[in-house]
């Protein structure tokens, strides 16, 4: 896992994780607890996305580190 600090965003928000998960067998079933957790109203609602404060993107449609960082590959 890597952690990058954005020292333009708020100090509880600056501060990002990443980490790289591979043969995940559940990604249907997390993506639907996402779906639902960011559809639900008031208090249930926001104890749900609580949960599942996280996001996921398709690694896919990155480009590699070292593009931007000027490292060799």
């Amino acid at each position: 896992m890597e952690t990058y600090t954005f020292p333009h965003f708020p100090q509880y928000a600056a501060p990002i994780h990443i980490a790289l998960f591979t043969n995940v067998s559940n990604s249907s079933g997390i993506r639907k607890k996402l779906i639902e957790a960011s559809t639900m109203e008031g208090e249930e609602g926001d104890i749900a996305r609580d949960k599942v404060d996280f996001g996921f993107i398709d690694a896919s449609l990155v480009c590699p580190y070292h593009h931007f960082s000027g490292e060799k590959s």
